[in-house]
């Protein structure tokens, strides 16, 4: 009734996905224990840095944020290895908008995909040799031409590395409005690699001396097996014979050298107030507001053409439209597993780009050369999948962009967009709140609870020949988190993770109109429906099953879990109009 009329197109992609390849763990290995990280560093902590926690790192660079917001900002970050470039690059990409770039990262995810360059990297790599500075420079050029880099600007870390690169980068016309050089003592370098760890599930850096993990994550802690004192010396004798030939090249660039020996967020607010200077002398330089305007329109900024039928019209066909408005090209595509499941908002691509860790990581070319978001993309297991995610979800209540009082400890199934309905195992669980923040269809059950029979002078006959007359609609509890005080089916409710269908419905019907078991047992499917359509958390993506419960004309529904104020008991005609409006 109610919901049959929310007619929608749930349509998959006909894109055929490839499979994730699995992690390449050459390079990291998993600690026996915290305290043989501590043997390897020195005896006595004769430093005194201050390493903060990634929530407060989040809340110093937000603070910022109100400023130069329309300023795009080009920054090449240069320092010895284990200078704080990953601790600070994505503090300064919060606070500027600007996408931070690392080289390495896109590397690592042209061979993920599998691309042309990915397969000579990768055969690079294994033999140990560098990749040419061309391909890099052309890998760049590519990265540096999509929107987000020439609209908001970017933040460059691991090009160039030698002379051959700076000039490359020159002769290309790459050049940054500012150059930041961060700094810190040869024996801290060595200090912190030997004992730097990260959290496999959020990417979060640890250090048993500066940077303590909690306990509860010990199981999830990697390292890395090239942080060597031999190694790392190794790297501060190739950045020293090389840095001076680099920065001969940047003379003309305003540049900042910066020490990050004492403290992550110091060393943040020294580059907020180089980089302010920067763009406040920038904006005494820019063009007037009409060229502005005209420069930054494109085909992009303007929106598409919606459904036809204005707010107003108030029809069973507008009821349909609205629960499938949304410009798909204002979402990523969402891979896990090699899959396709959901679509993410560009502010919270944006977002993990810069903070997502190993659990989230952004490919340009994933699919069909296309950008997208890949949850969990080093798991191996649907297990391994839910772990990962329990800590991006972590990271993202922890930033704040998903409420803390809106987590229900409540898991919902993953699958392929291609086989939502399937009965096999899913790729993984993820907590209910969050689907919607990565399109994820989440799947319901909703009972219509009706009547039939005839009205005679106002009262109800039972009349099994009759079509259905009247049915019960549940009012919203006002403590609900979405849509508080509408009116809703008779029973409503998530399908949660290992229940079946039947099992869910029944359950429901207990607890939100005390429908007794016996006559629960008698709902009938009555069919399924899918809808898509935008919202400022994410794109609401459901799949809900639908099933009648012929009612006995004296039944009277009570709640008994909260989530419904009062019930009201209509006539089909009247329900179809509550839903018109």
């Amino acid at each position: 009734f109610l919901c049959l009329f929310l007619l929608a197109s749930f349509l998959p992609p006909d894109a055929a996905f490839s499979p994730l390849p699995t992690q390449s763990r050459s390079k990291v290995r998993q600690p026996p224990n915290i305290d043989s990280k501590l043997s390897s560093l020195s005896e006595i902590n004769r430093f005194d840095l201050k390493y903060s926690d990634p929530e407060t790192r989040r809340t110093v660079s937000e603070k910022r944020r109100h400023k130069h917001r329309d300023q795009p900002v080009r920054i090449l970050l240069i320092g010895k290895p284990c200078s704080g470039k990953g601790t600070i690059a994505p503090m300064l990409s919060r606070t500027y908008r600007a996408a931070f770039l690392s080289v390495g990262n896109l590397l690592r995810t042209e061979v993920q995909a599998k691309t042309e360059l990915g397969v000579i990297a990768k055969e690079q790599m294994s033999k140990g040799l560098l990749m040419p500075s061309t391909l890099i420079l052309n890998l760049l050029n590519v990265r540096l031409s999509q929107r987000d880099c020439t609209m908001n600007g970017w933040i460059l870390d691991g090009f160039p590395r030698s002379e051959e690169q700076a000039k490359l980068l020159i002769d290309s016309k790459i050049v940054p409005d500012c150059v930041i050089v961060l700094d810190r003592s040869d024996e801290l370098i060595k200090e912190f690699a030997l004992g730097r760890m990260l959290d496999s599930a959020t990417g979060i850096i640890y250090h048993p001396r500066f940077n303590p993990p909690p306990k509860e994550i010990a199981h999830r802690l990697v390292w890395r097996t090239d942080d060597t004192k031999e190694i790392i010396e190794k790297r501060l004798e190739q950045y020293y014979q090389t840095i001076d030939k680099i920065l001969s090249y940047f003379t003309d660039v305003p540049m900042s050298h910066i020490d990050t020996s004492k403290s992550d967020i110091e060393a943040f607010e020294n580059a907020c107030e180089f980089i302010d200077q920067i763009l406040t002398e920038k904006r005494k330089s820019m063009k007037s507001t009409e060229e502005k305007e005209n420069d930054e329109k494109d085909d992009d900024d303007v929106e598409v053409p919606g459904i036809s039928g204005g707010r107003n019209d108030c029809s069973l066909l507008r009821a349909v439209q609205r629960c499938n408005e949304h410009n798909i090209r204002d979402y990523f595509p969402v891979y896990l597993a090699g899959e396709q499941v959901g679509f993410a908002k560009n502010e919270l691509t944006a977002y993990l780009k810069a903070f997502g860790g190993s659990a989230a990581i952004y490919v340009e070319g994933y699919s069909h050369k296309k950008p997208a978001l890949l949850l969990a993309p080093y798991a191996s297991s649907a297990e391994e999948r839910t772990r990962t995610l329990e800590g991006l979800v972590q990271i993202l209540v922890s930033a704040g962009i998903i409420k803390k009082s809106s987590i229900r400890g409540e898991l919902q199934d993953i699958r392929p967009l291609t086989h939502v309905t399937r009965k096999d195992r899913p790729l993984a669980k993820l907590e209910r709140a969050a689907m919607i923040y990565f399109g994820i269809p989440s799947c319901g059950v909703h009972v219509n609870g009706f009547i039939r029979g005839k009205n005679y002078g106002g009262s109800l006959r039972h009349d099994t020949s009759s079509p259905p007359q009247s049915l019960w609609v549940g009012v919203r509890s006002m403590s609900k988190a979405t849509y508080p005080g509408l009116l809703d089916q008779m029973v409503a409710g998530g399908l949660s993770s290992g229940s079946s269908l039947r099992e869910n419905v029944e359950r429901e019907c207990v607890e939100e109109a005390s429908v007794q078991r016996t006559l629960a047992d008698c709902v009938v499917p009555a069919g399924m429906i899918s809808y898509r359509y935008s919202t400022r958390k994410g794109l609401s993506t459901k799949l809900l099953y639908v099933y009648d419960l012929e009612l006995p004309h004296d039944f009277v529904p009570y709640n008994g879990d909260g989530e419904v104020d009062e019930f009201k008991f209509y006539s089909v005609e009247e329900a179809i109009e509550t839903v018109k409006q």
